[in-house]
């Protein structure tokens, strides 16, 4: 492989150079390739791209490696926790803790070719994906097993979409490490970034990754004091609910028909009768500041654990 600049600073294209080598510090002489665990060099011929015989290798059935990394990271992004765990630290002396399962997947990929939709459809669909993450008496100590689901909060992008589409606000990014600065619209979702010197204090104080390496470990999930700060106290989170179009919107329906509308728009569930009593009482007693009131609900539901976090 090999690169070449362009007239942008940011820019840059990657080619294969089928003229390059990689050649021994020492000798001098061309080193022949070889995959990871193999004895013999592979032979590649002088025109032909030696990416193709590495995308044969890696999904050649009898592979060990790549089939069971892609299924166990695939189980820790949906379940906060990897079979064998951390999903970048796959070696003999750190084993699965279900290696049944591991090989169940590890096998479904491989008979599917690789068919990514089909590993994502069945764990989603499993039993252990829709355990609750209510423990009971037996398993409250369990953090190897999956035997109830693991509550883990909102990535920092998803947690900014989501106060973003409660709201009905927008946020704008944008990237000035190095010039040319780059915008990108008012509408555009922080899961959609792909630059990760994008500015946004937000992602930064809730733990996005900076990038520079494709370990997961990279993201920061552990829930911080300045999180819960800003949660409560933010002029910008204060903004964004103050001027949202969703809540002034709904200030013409009645006070039931608000409280329904704020709770299936952030946790997509109507209030319980006590939450509704609690909060038809708190609007009633209001009705001079009811836009206020409203803002109060709708600031109150961000703050909740079942807005902030998958369980």
């Amino acid at each position: 492989m090999n690169y070449k600049a362009t007239q942008e600073w940011k820019e840059e294209i990657v080619y294969t150079d089928l003229r390059a080598n990689l050649r021994h510090p020492r000798t001098r002489s061309v080193v022949e390739p070889r995959f990871p665990g193999a004895g013999a060099p592979v032979k590649v011929g002088a025109a032909e791209d030696p990416r193709g015989q590495l995308a044969q290798w890696l999904t050649a059935p009898g592979n060990p490696y790549f089939a069971r990394n892609i299924v166990n990271r695939i189980w820790f992004w949906l379940l906060g926790q990897g079979i064998v765990h951390q999903p970048d630290d796959l070696r003999p002396t750190n084993p699965p803790g279900n290696p049944e399962l591991l090989l169940y997947l590890e096998s479904q990929l491989t008979e599917h070719q690789f068919d990514l939709r089909h590993i994502y459809r069945l764990i989603l669909n499993s039993r252990t994906y829709q355990l609750a993450s209510e423990p009971n008496q037996w398993n409250a100590r369990d953090t190897t097993l999956f035997s109830h689901y693991t509550v883990k909060r909102l990535g920092a992008e998803q947690m900014l979409d989501a106060i973003s589409q409660f709201t009905g606000t927008s946020e704008k990014f944008r990237s000035i490490i190095p010039e040319p600065y780059s915008s990108w619209p008012a509408n555009f979702r922080a899961t959609q970034i792909s630059d990760g010197n994008t500015e946004c204090s937000f992602l930064d104080l809730f733990g996005r990754p900076p990038r520079d390496t494709p370990y997961e470990e990279e993201r920061n999930n552990d829930v911080t004091l300045k999180q819960a700060l800003y949660l409560l106290n933010s002029e910008q989170l204060e903004g964004k609910i103050s001027a949202s179009p969703r809540l002034q919107r709904i200030l013409a329906k009645s006070d039931g028909e608000v409280l329904d509308d704020i709770y299936l728009s952030s946790v997509s569930r109507f209030p319980t009768a006590d939450e509704k009593s609690r909060l038809l009482e708190y609007l009633g007693a209001r009705k001079a500041a009811r836009a206020q009131a409203v803002q109060d609900v709708a600031w109150a539901l961000v703050n909740a654990k079942e807005f902030e976090f998958n369980h």
